[in-house]
């Protein structure tokens, strides 16, 4: 586990080998990052809790960097700085939004699921009767 819903987080990472996915409060995978990909930089940028817990699928190698070390980086270039704060906010609220769809499939899954149930139950019991 690198990081649990709700985390402090002050740091983003960066893979540069391997797979981690997301899972929303409810345990449901929500996105997947991979090799190049960053990830954590969102509520690292906006100072927000971690909104998903991160998990490696696989065996990751990955390099960190502190929001301290960011500013400091970041220091002279104001323009790229906000930039990379309004991307944050878009990914954030494209994180909310698929965590709301993976909720949604598996509500839907389970309903397909007592929809089956039930008329299997439904169709047994006509045939006892």
């Amino acid at each position: 586990m690198l990081y649990w819903k709700g985390d402090t987080s002050d740091e983003f990472y960066f893979i540069s080998k391997g797979t981690i996915k997301l899972y929303n409060d409810q345990g449901n995978a929500f996105i997947k990052y991979s090799n190049g990909d960053m990830f954590g930089d969102s509520d690292a940028l906006l100072d927000l809790p971690r909104d998903g817990k991160a998990q490696a699928i696989t065996t990751v190698v990955l390099k960190s960097l502190q929001i301290k070390q960011f500013e400091k980086l970041f220091l002279n270039s104001e323009d790229t700085c906000l930039q990379m704060i309004v991307n944050a906010r878009k990914k954030r609220d494209r994180h909310l939004m698929l965590m709301e769809k993976a909720n949604e499939r598996v509500r839907k899954k389970t309903l397909d699921a007592n929809l089956v149930t039930d008329l299997v139950k439904s169709i047994n019991d006509e045939k006892r009767n």
